[in-house]
């Protein structure tokens, strides 16, 4: 059975599941009207159903909703960093996964009072604290992107120091200062644009099939795209744009020397030793020709997803290529699905300079207070960090409003930001004391045990308002983009998105500190309930966690029956032998 039928069977599952635990519910409401729906004698529970027949082998279930979507909030978040947050400046101290968001039912526990103490907190109106970051930038050209771009609209920014920036000149001034202290390492080479070429190989059939061969065998584990140019002496050679980085850890690596002793002549790349014999290896492996009679030259190297597009593009310029899947590489459109396709491969390194954080609110809370509240964060976890901020109100129709920092990742001890998971919970605990001060209703707490899925991506937003509201100074090239077929498919997996966040559908917990957030949640606003039947708020939310309690459980239960069956299968396969 394919994944895609194992999962579609267990979609089954939850949904007969739902239909149970809400005929329950009914049942419930219809004999005690007080809203108190965990006192339900043994006997009138709905019974969930059991599983039929487990699929016949083991797939994931992580990151899925009960709407059957993706996690994007489980997928898209940051990277844990090996070695976790610094000491000093954005990162706080390192806290355990024992720590005050993942706290007890006593409501007297840590910053926020535990779970219980949370949960009274949101049942009595506050919001959720929101910190995210949406993107870093390297050297001071994107960071003034960066900076110009949260100054729009004439929003003035505060600067670390206390100084106003009210124009885009002035953002540009200030970042050119703090350029003073960005990174001066290099981007890596992820991509670049290679001719080989095998001695005295012509343009006939049997001539292609080598170099296919060649081609195939030397860049073998790299992401690759080639095509055959013939000289007018009748000779071919090949034109390949590869990815550098390969399976399992392999890098080729391009040098540059000067062509003469005292520096002024013009650079010649080149592959190291271990790289250019690796290659001409494998083509002799393959093909019978001699290393000396292979050449592998290099050309222009590119970073990222952006550098694959550009050698690709090249590529084209002369005819269309084939990549190292047999696909036809002939267009923009399938430049950028393969640009894509490589960027998971790149292992693209590049030095990270301003970091742009936001902090968000729901609409109707109080700008000033809102504020005073961004600014007072900042100079808590940030003080030793250049930053600018300004807050944003033209999204309160859409229901937010924002602040948004630029922040230098370095501080001025040379120690650098690297954001995880206990750096964003120290984050929002300490947004939430300041907020608090400025009489803002809001609390730190996590997604998990508040079984919230509702996340999408700032590029997710950008696609969808680039194809519906082109901005005026690119509007034709706007429109281009979104009449596009090829961007189609972007488009609308985007706006999905979008619509599944809004919905906020129930996340399933799928890991163990999930579930126990989750029945940590159930404890708590169960209490809540008890305390006061009245609260609609508290009954929703104890409704949603007891459903994904409910329906995670059976979930977790089939993983671990699946699990079993492909041991089951082999002892039975091998007694039948004895």
């Amino acid at each position: 059975m394919s994944q895609a039928a194992q999962i579609d069977w267990w979609l089954g599952q939850v949904e007969a599941t739902r239909r149970a635990v809400l005929g329950g519910r009914d049942e419930r409401r219809r004999l005690w009207p007080s809203g108190v729906v965990d006192d339900a004698p043994r006997g009138r529970r709905a019974q969930a159903p059991r599983p039929t027949e487990a699929p016949a082998r083991e797939a994931g279930i992580e990151g899925r909703t009960i709407s059957g979507g993706r996690d994007d909030e489980r997928r898209r978040r940051l990277p844990v960093a090996s070695g976790g947050g610094g000491v000093t400046g954005g990162t706080g101290a390192p806290r355990s996964e024992s720590a005050t968001i993942a706290g007890d039912l006593s409501g007297g526990g840590g910053k926020s009072g535990g779970a219980l103490g949370r949960a009274r907190k949101l049942a009595a109106g506050y919001q959720p604290a929101v910190i995210k970051v949406v993107s870093y930038a390297r050297g001071a050209a994107r960071a003034t992107a960066t900076g110009q771009y949260v100054q729009r609209d004439d929003v003035a920014l505060e600067t670390h120091d206390g100084r106003m920036l009210t124009d885009r000149e002035a953002v540009a001034e200030e970042i050119k200062a703090w350029s003073a202290s960005f990174s001066r390492r290099a981007e890596s080479q992820d991509v670049v644009a290679l001719r080989l070429k095998l001695s005295g190989v012509s343009d006939t059939p049997e001539g292609r099939a080598a170099y296919e061969k060649a081609v195939a065998a030397g860049f073998e584990g790299h992401c690759h795209a080639w095509r055959i140019d013939a000289s007018p002496s009748g000779e071919i050679e090949a034109r390949v744009v590869i990815a550098t980085a390969g399976a399992p850890k392999e890098r080729f690596r391009i040098r540059e020397e000067r062509v003469d002793a005292e520096g002024d002549g013009f650079a010649r790349r080149r592959l190291d030793g271990k790289s250019e014999a690796a290659i001409k290896a494998r083509i002799e492996a393959a093909t019978e020709f001699a290393p000396q009679t292979i050449a592998v030259v290099p050309g222009a190297a590119g970073h990222g997803r952006d550098g694959v597009g550009d050698r690709l593009t090249r590529l084209v310029e002369k005819g269309a290529a084939a990549d190292d899947r047999g696909e036809t590489i002939a267009n923009p459109g399938d430049i950028r699905l393969a640009a894509r396709q490589w960027g998971p491969s790149l292992r693209s390194q590049s030095s990270r300079d301003t970091m742009h954080l936001i902090i968000s609110a729901k609409a109707g809370t109080d700008v000033a207070a809102l504020t005073n509240a961004a600014r007072a964060f900042l100079h808590d976890r940030f003080a030793d960090h250049k930053f600018m901020f300004g807050v944003h109100n033209d999204k309160e129709a859409d229901g937010h409003i924002h602040a948004h920092a630029v922040i230098t990742v370095r501080n001025e001890s040379g120690q650098k930001i690297h954001p995880n998971r206990d750096t964003f919970r120290d984050w929002r605990e300490s947004y939430a004391e300041h907020a608090q001060a400025q009489g803002l209703k809001i609390v730190a707490t996590s997604a998990k045990e508040r079984a919230s899925s509702q996340s999408y991506g700032p590029k997710d937003k950008a696609v969808v308002d680039t194809a519906e509201r082109p901005r005026p100074a690119r509007e034709a090239r706007d429109r281009a983009y979104a009449a596009d077929p090829a961007n189609q498919r972007l488009i609308d997996n985007a706006r999905q998105r979008i619509r599944t966040a809004r919905t906020n559908p129930i996340r399933l917990p799928a890991s163990e500190p999930d579930r126990r957030a989750v029945n940590e949640g159930v404890a708590a606003w169960s209490a809540i309930v008890r305390e006061n039947p009245e609260n609609a708020a508290a009954r929703d939310m104890l409704e949603r966690l007891s459903l994904a309690q409910a329906v995670g459980g059976i979930l977790h239960a089939i993983e671990k029956r699946v699990a079993l069956l492909p041991r089951r299968t082999r002892t039975w396969r091998s007694r039948r032998r004895r």
